[in-house]
């Protein structure tokens, strides 16, 4: 049975400062005895989920406003023999809407829904590291990595929990990274360094050689811990010792407003709620792009949805399928016909390489057919770059 953390109050106070071009866009304080690890952003709900320490569950804050939306406590999984999970860290797959998480002491990596319980997916990452100090989670191949610090590995799975390789991340020359997270549109890792001395966000590429790193010292936050990032907007997330979460900008290149526009209306699904349609990231050639749906209040709806893309707005009734429901995108093709769980859905879209396709405006919406029910998203224009 779920049970929600009811006394966590997410706490907005804006902040701004900036040392070099980083510069802190917003920030709140999870309160209620709350201490926030790994961190995992959701970009259709908008939601910033993290692990937390001090309740040993996941939760999830509003990331405009920052206060608290949803959570529940850790359960625990078959694999585990311990008498008790000790929670490590949070992804989102943003396909399903599922959170990967981690159970430091039994330690297992594994899936839940949103609303907590067991997905079905679980693995050991014993003994090939000793504890989980960071996730990330990488849509186009459906692997995760894991990152210990004390062993200064990375192991990276699939998400069956097949060891497909280690990367020693001591050639990064930090002997403090914690918190781990897969960047899209760079095909990059980030991670944090949380030395008092040299705080810090670093970026890996896949092999584990530093590329680049961005200094955290001048923002005075202290104990930063858990990432996770939002292509779309270029913002950073971090957890801080301090039980603060900040929203970072001028880590990430920067993804103009214009680049992703929501136009049209939604229709309602069986439970009177309106669907919304996200693209993962920053509209890019050559990379891999999620079109996910759904809503962040369950329970969730169950059928299928079809994605339909186009070049065109359009505006053709389908009062016939569910009175006030319109098709918003001129189709040119049909993606998918993806199975619902949870009331999420998603669809991934490799990009070419193409620079044809650079200033290219695609439009997108999903359709949703329940039993006796139909209902649609708005429309979603993408500018790629």
């Amino acid at each position: 049975m779920r049970t929600l953390i009811t006394t966590v109050a997410c706490l907005s106070m804006l902040q701004t400062s900036a040392i070099m071009a980083q510069t802190i866009v917003r920030s709140w304080r999870v309160g209620g005895g709350a201490s926030p690890l790994e961190l995992g952003y959701d970009p259709v709900t908008d939601l910033v989920w993290f692990a937390d320490g001090g309740h040993n569950g996941l939760q999830g804050c509003q990331r405009t406003t920052g206060w608290y939306c949803t959570g529940f406590i850790l359960p625990k999984h078959p694999l585990s023999s311990q008498p008790r999970v000790e929670v490590a860290a949070v992804k989102v797959d943003r396909r399903s809407g599922c959170l990967w998480t981690a159970d430091q002491l039994g330690k297992i990596v594994y899936d839940v829904t949103p609303d907590g319980k067991l997905a079905g997916r679980g693995f050991r990452f014993a003994p090939i590291l000793e504890e989980c100090s960071g996730l990330a989670l990488d849509s186009e191949t459906d692997t995760l990595y894991v990152l210990d610090t004390t062993k200064n590995l990375i192991a990276h799975y699939n998400f069956e929990g097949r060891l497909l390789r280690t990367i020693d991340v001591s050639v990064a020359g930090v002997q403090t990274l914690t918190g781990l997270t897969y960047v899209s549109t760079t095909r990059t890792l980030l991670t944090v360094d949380r030395h008092p001395n040299s705080r810090a966000v670093f970026e890996m590429s896949r092999n584990g050689s530093r590329l680049r790193s961005w200094s955290l010292v001048g923002l005075a936050i202290w104990g930063p811990g858990g990432i996770d990032v939002d292509t779309r907007s270029g913002s950073v997330f971090v957890a801080a010792a301090s039980s603060y979460i900040y929203e970072l900008s001028g880590i990430l290149a920067d993804c103009p407003a214009n680049r992703v526009v929501s136009f049209g209306t939604a229709c309602a699904d069986s439970n009177k709620i309106l669907p919304q349609l996200a693209c993962s990231d920053c509209p890019t050639v050559g990379t891999y792009l999620v079109l996910g749906h759904g809503h962040s209040i369950w329970p969730a709806i169950s059928g299928s949805s079809l994605y339909v893309l186009g070049a065109q707005r359009a505006q053709i009734d389908l009062s016939m399928l569910q009175p006030g429901c319109v098709l918003w995108v001129q189709p040119l093709a049909l993606l998918g016909w993806q199975p619902l769980k949870l009331g999420r859905g998603g669809i991934g879209i490799n990009v070419p390489n193409d620079p044809a396709l650079r200033g290219a405006r695609i439009d997108a919406q999903e359709l949703t057919f329940e039993t006796g029910r139909f209902s649609a998203t708005h429309g979603l224009e993408m500018l790629f770059q």
